[in-house]
């Protein structure tokens, strides 16, 4: 059999990029260890397999092949369990983080994620159940993968943009709530010149949860481009809505200097 010989040179260096896909948001989590895990695993049978695979187009013959299918079989094995964990880590987080608006769109991006985890467990299984593949057989599958590519860009990149939003938008409800009652101190300040003074500082303070809150609803309205879009488009999107969200949190870094300023001079 022909092996397409483009398509072995080229194949699953595209994973790589679901891969490293921007995984920072979500390390403080213990779920992230088993993907770090697998990762590295994933690396390291890369290496195996590019081998192997350099070997076969060079020598053509039958160990060479032989091994050259055992290891393209162990890398598309280890690719699948990485994605998984990778995906497994994002559903964790998507329900555990506070700030999520819209309760019916984080369900919808957990269960899009639950039926991709059962997709690749499945996809791992056939692998599995393979007696004898050849490397056409094992394309087959990996073509599978591929297609789904573009997909799994946008749900992973969805499922960060949320989960940053959320911890924004958390800590902007917060600000708000110790602006309220600091509002509610001020007005029973007697002394009409400490009371001016505070206002003031009031004033700068919800200006700042303002400013806050147009980023972070900037960074919302471009949500829906990542249902839309392909790389190198999705990275340049999800950059912009990240720094309007680090705009946001510097505001709301300011408004908590602001809060002390009046904590200072209540107490007084």
């Amino acid at each position: 059999m022909t092996v397409n010989k483009k398509k072995f040179t080229l194949l699953v260096l595209s994973f790589l990029t679901v891969c490293f896909l921007l995984v920072k948001p979500v390390l403080a989590i213990k779920e992230i260890e088993d993907y770090l895990f697998q990762l590295e695993k994933y690396r390291e049978e890369y290496q195996d397999f590019s081998q192997a695979r350099d070997k076969y187009l060079k020598y053509k013959t039958l160990k060479s092949k032989n091994q050259a299918v055992e290891k393209t079989n162990n890398l598309l094995v280890r690719r699948g369990r990485t994605l998984r964990a990778y995906f497994l880590a994002l559903i964790w987080k998507l329900r555990s983080t506070p700030g999520i608006g819209g309760e019916d769109y984080r369900q919808r991006l957990v269960s899009l994620l639950d039926k991709e985890v059962n997709w690749l467990a499945n996809q791992n299984e056939q692998l599995k159940n393979l007696p004898h593949p050849a490397l056409e057989d094992l394309f087959v599958i990996s073509d599978r993968f591929e297609d789904k590519e573009t997909f799994f860009q946008q749900l992973s990149y969805r499922a960060l943009v949320i989960i940053l939003t959320g911890k924004v938008r958390h800590l902007h409800s917060e600000s708000v709530a110790i602006t309220n009652l600091l509002a509610d101190q001020i007005s029973q300040v007697p002394e009409a010149t400490k009371a001016g003074e505070l206002r003031n500082w009031l004033r700068e303070l919800e200006n700042k949860n303002y400013l806050a809150q147009k980023e972070i609803e900037i960074a919302e309205s471009q949500q829906e481009e990542l249902t839309k879009k392909k790389e190198p488009q999705l990275s340049k999107i999800y950059f912009q809505i990240k720094l309007n969200l680090e705009r946001s949190k510097e505001y709301l870094n300011q408004a908590s200097l602001f809060e002390k300023e009046i904590l200072d001079l209540l107490k007084k």
